[in-house]
């Protein structure tokens, strides 16, 4: 079985929506603490069909509304 290839940040910055994983990576957070943003309002995402989607621009919000704010979320 082959591995499965992970992106690095700048591959992941040149989409436009992650999964959950994607986001994790991005965030270099764990899933439940990732999907706890997600239910919580934090870190804004979209539901297409079965998939969790989280748009990079939302990531970037979260982080530069977690810059400066002087606590982790």
């Amino acid at each position: 079985m082959e591995a499965k290839k992970s992106l690095d940040i700048p591959e992941l910055r040149k989409k436009q929506n992650l999964k959950v994983d994607g986001a994790c990576h991005y965030l270099g957070l764990g899933r439940t603490f990732v999907y706890g943003l997600i239910s919580s309002g934090q870190l804004k995402s979209l539901k297409i069909g079965k998939s969790r989607l989280v748009p990079v621009w939302a990531i970037e919000e979260y982080l530069a509304a977690q810059d400066g704010s002087g606590t982790a979320a």
